[in-house]
């Protein structure tokens, strides 16, 4: 493979790993918001910023909508570059040193053919760090927040590789299920 070539799936794998972060963030923001005032108790919150095992279990779940991505979208990177894209993805987004991180991608790839059920142990995994228990409330709020989640990571991946019509195809679905969540 050329240097340039080399050059642009690096930079590729970065700006996605950089937009991933920030949704993490965004997406820990939001549950947290949205968990606190259901659960009625303020010290049931007992973290209230991105780390540990909840950050690890976000990582690794987008590394997996991205892969799940690409594999539905097989036309964005050749087939034989696939194997290095990813490998430049994986470390972008989890970095090298964290087995964790990669232990939760397993753990969710394990899930592939039953996405409820892996959003149902991504969610768990988020409440026990939010509350240090598994609260059934907040894994279940973490839940229903998800799904946004997981479209706008896999937006990210569409604008990076500049699929419009997937992006457009996207934002469509982020509006069907922000009217579902509102109920309007």
């Amino acid at each position: 493979m050329g240097l340039f070539k080399q050059a642009s799936l690096r930079y590729r794998a970065h700006r996605i790993a950089k937009e991933f972060s920030k949704l993490r963030y965004q997406q820990f923001d939001s549950t947290v918001r949205s968990i606190e005032p259901r659960l009625g108790n303020p010290t049931a919150i007992t973290q209230r910023t991105l780390g540990g095992d909840a950050d690890r279990a976000l990582k690794g779940y987008q590394l997996f909508i991205a892969t799940a991505f690409f594999a539905e979208h097989h036309n964005l990177i050749p087939d034989s570059e696939y194997q290095e894209f990813g490998t430049y993805l994986s470390m972008a987004v989890i970095g090298s040193i964290d087995e964790r991180a990669l232990d939760y991608f397993k753990e969710f790839a394990q899930y592939a053919k039953d996405p409820v059920e892996q959003v149902v142990q991504v969610s768990f995994h988020i409440a026990k760090y939010i509350t240090s228990d598994s609260d059934s409330i907040a894994a279940s709020i973490t839940a229903q927040l998800l799904p946004i989640f997981i479209v706008n990571s896999q937006m990210v991946v569409a604008s990076v590789f500049g699929d419009h019509k997937a992006v457009s195809e996207l934002e469509s679905e982020i509006e069907s299920i922000r009217r579902a969540l509102t109920g309007t």
